[in-house]
C-alpha cells in the first residue's frame, strides 16, 4: 500500500501546486487592473518546456 499511498500524495501536492499558481496569476492580473496597467508578462520554464503570457496594448507611456 505504500506505493499507492505515495501516489496519492504527488497527485494531491501536484493539484495544490496548480491552484497556487492560478491563484497567483489571478492576484497578478487583479493587481495590474488595479494598477491600471496595460503590459503584462508571465514566463515559467520547465526542463526543456517554455510557457509564456503576455499581455500588452502596445501604447507607450
Amino acid at each position: 500500500m505504500g506505493f499507492l499511498e505515495t501516489i496519492a500524495e504527488s497527485h494531491r501536492f501536484a493539484s495544490l501546486g496548480c491552484f497556487v499558481f492560478l491563484v497567483l496569476l489571478v492576484y497578478q492580473l487583479l493587481k495590474m487592473i488595479i494598477a491600471k496597467s496595460t503590459r503584462f508578462n508571465f514566463s515559467i520554464k520547465l526542463f526543456k518546456y517554455e510557457i509564456t503570457i503576455t499581455i500588452d496594448d502596445g501604447k507607450t507611456n
